[in-house]
């Protein structure tokens, strides 16, 4: 989110700045290791939960496609949901399967701020997929019945929040392509709303309505003589 700075450079501004300077901390309180730590002391029941909830995909009765060559879990469509579900919405569309909604909820889900509101399987490997990957395309392999044992896993990486070590979507080109298209009709839509308000009400300038289309000006009707 964008900030502004008011440089003020009176003695009193000065004088408030310097005291700014000496309060704030000149690394952060929580430090660059927390993640670590919260991970070291979480990774055993971490993977103990990973386990549990890959054993569950393994055993769900999928009816996505199969399509070990294009799999990549920071991508809505190719990742372990977007494979096995038919529809996984990922924050563009919306959409996504009613059987992978029950998946999620049955499961548990973590509301993390890069990968959204989803499972542990689908954090972990969007996390580790890039400086990890056989371990996580073994798992993905695991899942689909292709290996018999499952592959040792371990985390890395915190999985309870985004941090500087988290991974990053790699959104697939028909997502891009649909997300400008919504932004285009919600413009368009909102010309549209402006534009009849402004007629209705009379004015010139869209500035000149109201917060609340229903205290809009009321437009004067023409007396005539």
């Amino acid at each position: 989110m964008p900030s502004f700075k008011f440089i003020d450079e009176s003695p009193e501004g000065k004088k408030r700045e310097e005291l700014i300077n000496k309060v704030l901390p000149k690394e952060p309180i929580t430090g660059p290791g927390i993640n670590d730590k919260i991970l070291k002391s979480t990774k055993k029941e971490a993977i103990e939960m990973l386990k549990a909830e890959i054993e569950v995909y393994r055993a769900f009765p999928k009816k996505g496609e199969y399509m070990p060559a294009e799999f990549n879990p920071q991508n809505s469509r190719k990742c372990f949901m977007g494979q096995a579900f038919t529809a996984n919405g990922a924050g563009f569309e919306g959409w996504t399967d009613y059987d992978l909604k029950r998946y999620r909820e049955a499961v548990g889900k973590i509301d993390h701020a890069e990968w959204g509101n989803c499972t542990l399987l689908e954090i972990w490997g969007g996390d580790h997929f890039k400086d990890h990957k056989k371990m996580v395309t073994d798992v993905f392999m695991y899942g689909w019945g292709k290996l018999d044992k499952l592959p040792r896993i371990t985390f890395h990486i915190n999985p309870f929040n985004r941090n500087s070590k988290s991974g990053k979507w790699d959104p697939d080109p028909a997502e891009i392509l649909e997300k400008a298209e919504e932004e285009h009709l919600i413009k368009i839509a909102n010309y549209c709303e402006i534009r009849d308000r402004m007629k209705k009400a009379g004015v010139k300038s869209p500035m000149d309505l109201a917060i609340d289309e229903k205290d809009d000006p009321v437009k004067r009707k023409r007396t005539k003589f």
